[in-house]
């Protein structure tokens, strides 16, 4: 973007680009992290009640 564009994207709405970007590629970063984790402790606990076989997982 030129200086023009960022100044107007700026002045409307109060961040600079680079900082909305860095914030949604955070959100999206964590929202990854939190399905990871999620789907890992699901599988841990269905293979603790015996549901999944290890060799399933691999």
């Amino acid at each position: 973007m030129t200086g023009a564009q960022n100044a107007a994207f700026q002045a409307g709405s109060g961040v600079t680009p680079t900082t909305l970007l860095t914030g949604i590629a955070s959100v999206v970063l964590v929202l990854a992290f939190i399905w990871v984790i999620w789907v890992s402790l699901g599988t841990f606990r269905a293979w603790q009640n015996g549901q999944v076989v290890l060799f399933d997982l691999v």
